[in-house]
């Protein structure tokens, strides 16, 4: 960042880390550093809006969230912001809403589809919520999505159905087959 300061990816990193650090108002003032050499950077304007949350401004953060996905709608990372944001504001529905659009901008990301089943599993919509959780499994068939499917199930007392999942994340990672055993464990 110091030897080519016209580098904006640094510059974000930064930021980004102030705002795992704790620091929100200094990962905003990076933000805003970044945002006045080029006020269209939707990264910046992210991290802005990731800034303002961490400071308590949650409208403000809203609309930095909306702004970035009005100019780029792929952003998985923004809409999973937004529409956490909404579902903290207590409208699930504006949440499904910023989810649904992001899986479909997304076809080939499970996260919002994750997103989509716990929000549905929240509002006790639980064959909406099955549904999601097996089309995040269809998306991204891996040991993350599958673990997330037989947890499901497991809060829906299908244990048998569960076990069964389990097996296959057993099968995808043979290096360290334990989610079974641990599940029985348990």
């Amino acid at each position: 960042a110091t030897a080519d300061p016209n580098n904006v990816k640094p510059q974000l990193r930064i930021g980004e880390f102030l705002l795992s650090a704790g620091a929100a108002d200094r990962a905003r003032e990076q933000a805003e550093a970044i945002m006045r050499r080029n006020p269209r950077n939707g990264e910046a304007i992210a991290l802005w809006g990731a800034a303002m949350e961490g400071l308590g401004e949650k409208d403000k953060a809203k609309q930095a969230y909306r702004e970035v996905l009005a100019a780029e709608p792929d952003r998985v990372s923004v809409a999973v912001a937004l529409a956490d944001r909404y579902n903290q504001d207590n409208d699930a529905k504006q949440a499904k809403d910023v989810l649904e659009q992001s899986s479909r901008m997304n076809p080939k990301s499970s996260v919002p589809v994750l997103g989509l089943a716990r929000l549905h599993e929240q509002e006790g919509e639980t064959k909406e919520a099955e549904t999601a959780y097996r089309r995040a499994v269809q998306v991204d068939d891996t040991p993350a999505t599958n673990l997330r499917l037989a947890q499901f199930l497991q809060r829906t007392s299908r244990i048998a159905e569960s076990e069964q999942v389990l097996r296959r994340v057993d099968a995808q990672r043979p290096a360290e087959p334990t989610a079974l055993a641990d599940f029985e464990l348990i």
